[in-house]
Formats: C-alpha cells, sequence, structure tokens
C-alpha cells in the first residue's frame, strides 16, 4: 500500500513549488510509514522518464534534490509501503514504465489469474509485486485501445471482474497526459488504515492541478469519486472526471460485475 500523487502545471514547476506549503507534508508520510520506496516519473521528449530508489524518501537527499530541480509540466510521484510480505527491491518500486508509459498502484491484488487470461500474455515481470502485473495489464490495454484512459478504463473493469483487491487506485502518465484512477473495495479496506485511506482528491490551484491519495491535503480539494478517472492534459484545460462504466459505454460489451465487487453502478 502506498501514497501517491501527480501534477500538472501551466507554466512547468517543481515538485516542490508545485505543492508549496504542503511539500513536507507529503514527503512526512514516508517517515510515518511510506518509507520502502520512492519514485518519479515525468515526460521526456516524445516518451516519460523516471527515477525511483527502495529507500525513504523522507531521508534522501535523491529524492530532495530531484524535487527542487526537476522542472516539468507534469509529474507523478509514489512513496512505496511494502505489504504482502513483497521485498523492498529496485524492481519492486514504482513507477513501472516502459520508456511511452509510466504507471504507479496503491493498494493490493490477491487471487490474480494468468496475465495470458488478462489479456497481457506476451509479457513478463522484472519484479515479484502485484502492482506490475496490474501494469502489465493496463500497458497491453493500451496498445489494444491507442488510448491511455480508455485502455486504464479497460483494465479496471478486466481486473475488477477477476481478481480479489483492496484498491486498484492508481496513476499514469504518458506524453500527453495524467490519468488517475479511483477504484476501490471500501468493505475489504485493511483494519490498519484509516477509512478514507483510499479516498482520491484533486486541486487546481495558480496554474497547477495536482491529484493526490490521502493523508496530507488539506481543504479546498475535490473528491475524485470511486468507480472514475481524472484526465488531466499537458495542453492544458481544467481536468476532467468521467466515470469508467460510462466511458466504456459504446466501446463494446464490459466485463459483468461480479456481486460485491468493485464500485457500483452510478
Amino acid at each position: 500500500m502506498c501514497r501517491f500523487l501527480g501534477f500538472v502545471s501551466q507554466p512547468p514547476t517543481t515538485l516542490r513549488r508545485a505543492l508549496g506549503e504542503r511539500y513536507g507534508d507529503f514527503v512526512r508520510l514516508a517517515a510515518e510509514r511510506h518509507g520502502d520506496g520512492w519514485g518519479i516519473a515525468w515526460p521526456e521528449g516524445e516518451g516519460v522518464a523516471f527515477r525511483k530508489r527502495p529507500r525513504s524518501a523522507a531521508d534522501d537527499d535523491g529524492f530532495a534534490q530531484l524535487s527542487d530541480s526537476l522542472v516539468t509540466d507534469a509529474a507523478l510521484v509514489h512513496l512505496r509501503w511494502a505489504t504482502l510480505d513483497l521485498g523492498v527491491s529496485y524492481s519492486n518500486t514504482h513507477p513501472f514504465g516502459d520508456g511511452r508509459l509510466a504507471f504507479a498502484h496503491n493498494g493490493s491484488i490477491t487471487a490474480m489469474p494468468s496475465l495470458d487470461a488478462l489479456g497481457a500474455g506476451d509479457c513478463q515481470p522484472d519484479g515479484e509485486t502485484d502492482s506490475e502485473i496490474f501494469w502489465l495489464v493496463v500497458r497491453a490495454a493500451i496498445a489494444r485501445t491507442g488510448d491511455p484512459a480508455l485502455g486504464l478504463a479497460e483494465a479496471l473493469l478486466a481486473l475488477d471482474q477477476t481478481c480479489q483487491f483492496t484498491s486498484l487506485n492508481c496513476l499514469l502518465l504518458s506524453p500527453s497526459s495524467l490519468v488517475a484512477a479511483c477504484w476501490h473495495r471500501p468493505q475489504d479496506r485493511p483494519r490498519e488504515v484509516g477509512p478514507d485511506y483510499y479516498d482520491l482528491a484533486y486541486q487546481e490551484r495558480e496554474g497547477v492541478a495536482v491529484v493526490a491519495s490521502s493523508g496530507w491535503h488539506g481543504p479546498g480539494w475535490s473528491p475524485v469519486p470511486n468507480g472514475s478517472l481524472l484526465v488531466a492534459d499537458r495542453a492544458g484545460g481544467p481536468p476532467r472526471v468521467e466515470e469508467v462504466r460510462e466511458m466504456l459505454r459504446g466501446q463494446g460489451p464490459a466485463p459483468a460485475q461480479e456481486a460485491g465487487a468493485g464500485p457500483p453502478r452510478r
């Protein structure tokens, strides 16, 4: 389980300036619990670059330096809390990426079928996390649809139908956009976290749109409803929130939802 945030900014800015006085509150999450690795991804040329390390962002000079030196119009940031007895290593640290896309996840997924059954049979993970399997399913869906948001939506429904999970909350960064997914099962939330742990919210302020998991931001944030995507285009304009099942309506038959699984239809 993890904490993450993403931002899109016009003009480009640094992570520290994008978060302002709340920067320290976010990094403090790594000191308190989410200190098993950090990663930052950003657009670079016609693709996406990232840097990650399997240690706490709270005491890593590399994280602080990148927060101050990287000037970009979009980024995603992930702080890892290793769960399911998965090791702390570079290959298990988020984000995952292929040079064109970067992906970060918050939640636990269990009882997953094979990658072949999930439509990503030609992919092989580098690490051992459920989150990387999720990423490979997302990447395969994007390759089929040709659209980051649509591919992510299809992957969410595929995992919702076939897996047990606490949360599929995630961030996806492409050369054109930042996409955040809020998709979790409140009834399966672990006891050791608060009732708002999987809530996502966003804020627009002075040309910067930030979307983030809970635990550090203050008033003035708007919720991303469970079952929705938030899409922020690098080209500008306000973020838009879209209900996943509505997005896929007319794109072909969506997988049937199991009883008690995933966000309800709206």
